[in-house]
């Protein structure tokens, strides 16, 4: 689902994070009563604040994103998977032998040419499912992988606060009143959000394999037809 190019998705990626930074730092929502100018004003701020914390997230996590020993583990659980269901053997396409040499330059030498192999198949998977159209369900998985690294920060950020400002004393000024459910509920995300991010982001990597492999099947037995009905 998209408005003029802007996906509805990626508007909610940007917008909620922004918002609970606005709340985060001031006590201040829009309400019916006020002037749809100060609506207006207060949403693109919200907007614009949630795309500078996404940028900032990318930056600081760039680690993660196409991460060399994530994406072998996951090819090497697709390859089990896909020689159980096809009983064929699946080519992962990257040299492993080159692991074997001996001395501690060449195996760290090796390290990371074995990243970078790993990667340019990744990234030659993603394209030729791009050039195809073929993603699938691989960009609204993206975007839900997008929010849970944008909001986790921000829940370490609300638990900070609200320690905080259960320790100061002052109950006026205080976010949960010593509200014990909710400093529980923030911890419980704390864990969980990274354990969903990973899944998520697996789900991701599994799904680039399985749609490339799917898509070069039926590409070969195209080319198949085409070359047995050329010969007829």
């Amino acid at each position: 689902m998209s408005v003029q190019g802007i996906s509805f998705y990626d508007f909610l990626g940007k917008f909620i994070p922004g918002a609970l930074l606005l709340l985060l730092f001031k006590d201040y929502t829009p309400t019916v009563e006020l002037e749809s100018l100060e609506v207006v004003i207060w949403i693109a701020a919200a907007y614009l604040i949630g795309i500078i914390w996404d940028k900032f997230i990318r930056w600081a996590t760039s680690c993660l994103r196409r991460n060399p020993c994530m994406l072998k583990c996951s090819l090497e659980n697709y390859k089990i998977y896909i020689e159980k269901l096809t009983g064929e053997i699946y080519n992962t396409c990257y040299k492993e032998d080159d692991k074997q040499d001996n001395s501690e330059v060449d195996k760290e030498d090796n390290i990371e040419k074995c990243s970078e192999d790993i990667l340019c198949k990744y990234d030659d998977e993603y394209s030729l499912l791009m050039f195809h159209n073929m993603l699938g369900t691989v960009p609204k998985q993206e975007s839900h992988e997008n929010f849970l690294r944008n909001i986790w920060g921000i829940i370490v950020c609300y638990f900070v606060k609200v320690v905080l400002s259960c320790s100061c004393g002052n109950t006026d000024r205080c976010l949960c009143a010593c509200n014990t459910t909710l400093i529980i509920c923030l911890v419980a995300l704390i864990i969980i959000v990274p354990i969903v991010w990973y899944k998520t982001q697996m789900s991701i990597y599994f799904t680039v394999w399985d749609n490339a492999y799917w898509t070069r099947y039926h590409i070969s037995k195209e080319e198949e037809i085409n070359n047995n009905t050329d010969t007829k």
